[in-house]
């Protein structure tokens, strides 16, 4: 599975848009399994690691953070170092380290032909396509097509998000109803 998260999702908890009971049980069905997935091998109680001093295994560990700050900003995810990591917007600060939360490889118009490129050999500009079920392998804009998107990993929405040309995509998110067109905006790191 490899796609960009965050746990803005948190956010969702105490929103006034979702119930307790909901945004629990968002967090524990959408976020929590990537935590487990991605995180935890370095940044849990259950492993003794603590690397950067930071756990991401319970909310208050989370909202404690570690040796940078808190790992996220209740009501400010674009303040929230933990989103910041994951979509890999400096390059101080990425998580995973390894980059492995997207595809390694996208359907990318080169001439009149589509091929199958590493996602690393990907330039910015190039078109890429995205069928429905598949993850947007890099971040752009949509050029041709609409479809919904599943942007809960990335930004913490419940619900898939109807996006058309000219909307922004985020690598990680999941495709949800309709093949598109994107151009490139940001290479693989």
């Amino acid at each position: 599975m490899r796609f960009r998260w965050t746990i803005s999702v948190l956010l969702v908890v105490a929103s006034a848009a979702h119930g307790q009971e909901s945004g629990i049980e968002f967090f524990e069905m959408k976020i929590r399994p990537v935590l487990v997935e991605h995180c935890y091998q370095c940044h849990s109680k259950q492993t003794g690691k603590e690397r950067g001093g930071l756990r991401l295994d319970t909310r208050e560990s989370l909202r404690t953070g570690g040796v940078t700050g808190p790992a996220i900003v209740p009501g400010k995810p674009a303040d929230s170092l933990l989103i910041k990591a994951v979509r890999h917007a400096s390059d101080d600060l990425k998580m995973p380290r390894d980059g492995k939360l997207r595809p390694e490889v996208a359907r990318v118009r080169r001439g009149e032909a589509w091929v199958e490129a590493a996602v690393r050999d990907v330039l910015r500009g190039e078109r890429v396509a995205v069928r429905p079920g598949d993850r947007v392998p890099l971040d752009g804009v949509i050029r041709e097509g609409r479809s919904a998107f599943d942007q809960a990993a990335v930004t913490g929405e419940s619900v898939p998000v109807d996006k058309g040309p000219g909307d922004e995509v985020w690598a990680g998110t999941i495709n949800v109803s309709a093949s598109f067109e994107l151009e490139v905006t940001r290479r693989a790191s």
